[in-house]
Order: structure tokens, then C-alpha cells, then sequence
């Protein structure tokens, strides 16, 4: 896949650079790669997986796009095709 690249003027008021501003203020980062990351895993078209992982004697989850897994203000978010809740149980298929 080819990368795109975005070239802002030196001014800070540029509507590119407010526009930038205003994205990192919404993802709450100003880590661009991250940002990105997390834009193209939201427009891709694959199944939103979790996998786990047993790693001394903790289940390590790991989602396989930007969007699957997130903490939201101290509350963990999963968001997957193959987890269900059954019983107030969380079972990853």
C-alpha cells in the first residue's frame, strides 16, 4: 500500500493545520502514526477479532485492528465479532 502524505504550511493558522489541531484534539494524541493507525483499521473491511494470550498466569487480549480494543475514562472497551456475554461472562470465541 502506498503511503499519503500531508504537507501543512509553516503558519499555524493554515485551515490544514487547524484541521490537524482539531483531529489530534479528538483522538486525544498528537502522535500522528497513532491517529492514522486508528483511521485506516476504521475504514478496513476485516472481521474485528480479539485474540488471547496466556503470559504469567494473565490473559493478555490483543485485538487485530486500532478499534478493537481501547480504555474509555478507567473503563475498558472491547469492541469484536467473536466475543459474546452470557450470563454476565465474557467469552471470547
Amino acid at each position: 500500500m502506498k503511503k499519503k502524505k500531508i504537507v501543512f504550511s509553516s503558519s499555524g493558522g493554515s485551515p490544514a493545520m487547524v484541521l490537524l489541531n482539531r483531529i489530534m484534539s479528538a483522538f486525544g494524541s498528537n502522535d500522528i502514526d497513532t491517529i492514522a493507525a486508528r483511521i485506516a483499521a476504521t475504514c478496513r473491511t476485516t472481521p474485528l477479532l480479539i485474540e488471547t494470550f496466556m503470559s504469567d498466569r494473565c490473559v493478555e487480549l490483543k485485538g487485530n485492528t486500532a478499534d478493537c480494543i481501547d480504555v474509555e475514562n478507567d473503563t475498558l472497551r472491547i469492541d469484536s465479532e467473536n466475543i459474546k456475554v452470557d450470563e454476565d461472562t465474557l467469552i471470547i470465541e
